[in-house]
């Protein structure tokens, strides 16, 4: 399988990087979380409820979860790369937008960026998606991870409904519902499988509705 193809060292450098600027990026917009010392339950999980809304933060707990791996499982690294390229290009333009240089070479591609900013969007979900696949067919494998499957998924069913990434999340899995469909009818223990998996996602999806 091509999912160690990135070295080991490579791969967890990467990982304790993209934890620190994202933990970064949490801190310079939500600030160091309130109700640690002393410890209030209720001030804390305000604060977190605010913070687990965000792409940041999935990223930051991906990145976390992902360095513990025993081997390099690169997609993971994919997701995460696509947002830094993207903030990346957005700091560019803001720090750099009057610079020649940046002129012949980064605002062309802040600018296709912008213009290709749902695309993009997109992207981001669909290996997000993918990653939680790759997991699973991992099981077969020696790099299997029981416990990082269960949070990952847990995960992915948060960003199902959360308002930054639900749109996009939402159009993969119709996507992959719309494809997959004609072929699981034809095994009916599959079918009910995806069924049970569906109800879990769209219940979590009534109880985010019922909060608003």
């Amino acid at each position: 399988l091509p999912l160690a193809s990135c070295s080991l060292w490579c791969y967890w450098r990467f990982m304790q990087l993209a934890a620190f600027a994202q933990g970064y990026k949490i801190y310079a917009n939500y600030g160091v979380p309130t109700g640690i010392w002393p410890f209030n339950w209720q001030q804390f999980s305000m604060w977190l409820s605010r913070v687990m809304a965000t792409s940041t933060f999935f990223h930051f707990m991906t990145a976390i979860a992902f360095i513990s791996t025993r081997s390099s499982i690169t997609p993971a690294m994919f997701a995460i790369t696509l947002m830094a390229g993207r903030s990346m290009l957005t700091r560019g333009n803001e720090y750099f937008g009057s610079h020649t240089l940046w002129k012949r070479t980064g605002a062309p591609a802040a600018a296709w960026a912008t213009a290709n900013a749902s695309r993009l969007d997109l992207m981001g979900s669909a290996s997000e998606v993918v990653l939680g696949f790759v997991l699973i067919m991992l099981l077969l494998t020696p790099a299997r991870n029981v416990l990082l499957i269960f949070f990952y998924w847990q995960f992915l069913k948060v960003r199902f409904v959360t308002p930054d990434s639900a749109a996009g999340h939402r159009q993969v899995w119709q996507w992959l519902d719309e494809k997959t469909y004609p072929y699981r009818v034809q095994v009916p223990f599959i079918e009910r499988g995806v069924q049970y998996v569906k109800g879990w996602f769209l219940n979590l999806g009534a109880m985010a509705g019922g909060r608003q």
